[in-house]
């Protein structure tokens, strides 16, 4: 299974998968504007949340590894319990963020990270990090995963920094309408 969820990762983190889901928000975002977080394709920040996706793995099988090919068409929204989200931050931050992911040591709004279910959650910045999360909804998910995870109002915090993976930045497009 570990293999399955390494090759489905990395076709999530491709360049024209991001891309794909990206354009949903092209009256937000410019989607050519995507810089992909090379840490995320190797080394530790990507064994890290492998290693989240493998610790839960019971909730995932039967939902991302089962073969339905279109699946993997399909934008990151539609593969449960993953969800992809947006976090702004001042620029000087981004370089760090994606190296080391966000560090609970360097958060101002306590004891959680926030992320946004749409880029107007980060709207006051210029650059936006696109990050992968494991999804703690739905009846399957553990009650380890569900202490990590709150969502309201379209905003999603997390407690523990292995259950995010920055994929990349993206910009905020100039007239974005919100």
């Amino acid at each position: 299974m570990k293999k399955e969820m390494e090759d489905m990762l990395a076709h999530i983190l491709s360049e024209d998968f991001v891309q794909q889901y990206l354009s949903r928000w092209s009256g937000y975002v410019w989607p050519s504007s995507f810089v992909r977080n090379p840490h995320a394709l190797s080394g530790t920040l990507r064994d890290r949340f492998l290693a989240r996706l493998h610790e839960n793995r019971l909730i995932l099988e039967g939902t991302l590894l089962e073969p339905r090919p279109a699946r993997y068409k399909d934008a990151w929204g539609d593969i449960a319990p993953l969800q992809s989200v947006f976090h702004g931050t001042p620029e000087a931050n981004v370089d760090c963020i994606l190296r080391q992911g966000l560090l609970p040591e360097r958060r101002r709004s306590g004891t959680w990270d926030w992320f946004g279910g749409s880029p107007a959650a980060a709207k006051p910045f210029k650059k936006l990090l696109v990050f992968l999360v494991l999804h703690a909804g739905g009846a399957a998910a553990t009650a380890a995963l569900s202490s990590q995870w709150k969502e309201n109002l379209g905003h999603v915090t997390l407690k523990c920094a292995s259950y995010q993976l920055p994929v990349g930045t993206v910009e905020l497009a100039k007239f974005a309408g919100f």
